[in-house]
């Protein structure tokens, strides 16, 4: 028989970590979003010759995903010492992901209907430890995060408010 160890997760709830002009920002950030798939939806509808085309909402996408890194990100650097280009070991559950950490963002809804989650981007670390060229996304809001160090050493990642949680 094999014996199983269950390991804790840390909560890294975005709606906690952030601030309330940041939570306003970041929900304002969030119905832009909806509006601008609803409107691509409309359009999507429409016979070709009358539709404005996917380039035009991608556009407007960019301009709120781009926003949204921007405040994810410092609320990262600022509650949990998460810098763009950190090194990073995100365990959840059975998985396991390591990355170079590029963007930053937040979503609501899927898979936790009443809560948001943070969504890490960037390159994965091939099994040798070096960077890689492989795209990750990696959603969170319950996991044990690890940055790496210089020297190669991994240091646990911890928001510094967890005792509100």
């Amino acid at each position: 028989m094999t014996m199983q160890t269950i390991v804790s997760l840390q909560s890294f709830p975005p709606e906690l970590m952030m601030q309330r002009g940041e939570l306003a920002k970041a929900r304002r950030l969030l119905r832009k979003l909806d509006r601008i798939h609803e409107q691509s939806d409309l359009d999507e509808a429409l016979p070709k010759p009358a539709r404005k085309g996917y380039e035009r909402f991608a556009k407007f996408r960019k301009a709120v995903w781009t926003d949204m890194d921007a405040l994810a990100a410092e609320v990262w650097k600022r509650e949990a010492g998460l810098e763009r280009y950190s090194v990073v070991r995100v365990q959840r559950g059975d998985a396991e992901y390591n990355l170079q950490v590029l963007s930053f963002s937040f979503r609501d809804g899927l898979p936790w209907r009443e809560h948001w989650m943070w969504e890490l981007e960037g390159r994965a670390l091939r099994k040798d430890g070096s960077l890689g060229l492989k795209d990750i996304r990696v959603g969170l809001r319950l996991a044990n995060l690890h940055r790496r160090h210089l020297d190669g050493t991994w240091h646990e990642l911890r928001w510094l408010d967890e005792e509100l949680v």
